[in-house]
């Protein structure tokens, strides 16, 4: 199911996140790329959404960790405290199918027009979200609170998560993205420069959500045009496609 919640409450984007360098040296963010790093991510995910928005049941997690079939095909990303190895910030990329007998995922389940997308290069946004408890137990760090002194952490929060979904998009040889969004949602990634298009009506998702989608290359080119520091940091200073290059030049 794809949903994001970003810590509760409205971000103001640091349009030119001067201090992005500082926020990388007290967080990571990274693919969770074993078993330790994926339990951290699923446990977040159920703090999230079973216990500060209760989108789910924790009853269906006895575990305490959230998970679905679709963790299987998914690239699922972290932002991690160095320090202290909390885990405050999630992503997952879903990606497409790759047999017919896999899950659908919650974008082409829910939306009549998911036809009109290349559904073999297409990949759902899904579990964007940071926990308000865990972003304020990393607060109480020092080199946290030394962060925060000049800038609010959210958004840098939010920034790297945007970093780490484009960066394997590009990995995974995606051409657009697609999601079940809250409008309010679309409307605050659009201040980053992440125009999601409507397509089709609201639809009823734990609340009213909107199917939505962005092409790659728009998404790119707009986000490059409205805020050419986002670009910087979310392709590495376009290092990412320069890595793509030379994986295709070796294969």
């Amino acid at each position: 199911m794809a949903r994001a919640h970003i810590g509760g409450s409205t971000i103001t984007p640091c349009t030119e996140f001067a201090a992005y360098e500082d926020f990388t040296k007290i967080f990571k963010t990274k693919v969770a790329n074993n078993e330790t790093e994926r339990n951290s991510a699923y446990a977040l995910r159920y703090q999230i959404y079973c216990i500060e928005n209760q989108f789910e049941n924790p009853a269906d997690f006895p575990d305490e960790r959230e998970q679905d079939d679709l963790d299987e095909r998914s690239v699922q990303g972290i932002v991690m405290h160095r320090k202290s190895r909390l885990v405050c910030g999630t992503a997952r990329l879903v990606l497409p199918k790759e047999r017919e007998d896999e899950p659908e995922g919650t974008f082409f389940a829910l939306c009549p027009h998911a036809d009109l997308l290349p559904e073999a290069s297409t990949a759902e946004v899904s579990r964007f979200s940071s926990s308000k408890v865990l972003k304020r137990q990393c607060e109480l760090f020092p080199d946290t609170r030394r962060f925060m002194e000049q800038s609010p952490l959210l958004p840098y929060l939010t920034v790297s998560l945007i970093a780490f979904t484009l960066q394997e998009a590009v990995r995974n040889d995606i051409t657009h993205l697609c999601a079940i969004m809250k409008p309010s949602l679309m409307r605050l990634l659009g201040q980053f420069g992440v125009h999601f298009l409507p397509l089709g009506d609201l639809v009823e998702h734990h609340g009213r959500r909107q199917p939505c989608y962005v092409p790659m290359n728009k998404l790119l080119i707009d986000m490059a045009r409205e805020h050419p520091r986002v670009w910087e940091i979310a392709t590495d200073y376009g290092r990412i496609f320069e890595e793509e290059k030379e994986q295709a030049q070796v294969a």
